[in-house]
């Protein structure tokens, strides 16, 4: 059990809590840094199988699969930054 002192039938303070101890938090980060790696070849790899990649179109494959992966991973990032930076309590 990840936080023992957890409430059952209270996420927000349970998630607050968790992501106060720095080594969930950093475990955390550090997972969501490798899932956005896999989400960024994932995207590019798609698109190539699909058949729009092309040597004009690669950069823009490449931007494209690189900013998706930013945008999904500060989205889940967020969230623990949040209950360390204070915003969330």
């Amino acid at each position: 059990m990840l936080n023992p002192k957890g409430a059952p039938g209270d996420p927000y303070d349970n998630v607050a809590a968790d992501f106060r101890n720095p080594f969930v938090t950093a475990f955390y980060v550090i997972c969501m840094l490798v899932i956005g790696l896999h989400i960024r070849h994932g995207a590019w790899s798609a698109l190539q199988t699909l058949g729009h990649s092309n040597a004009r179109r690669q950069p823009a494959i490449s931007v494209f699969a690189a900013v998706l992966a930013v945008v999904l991973i500060a989205g889940f990032l967020a969230v623990p930054f949040g209950v360390v930076t204070g915003v969330v309590h």
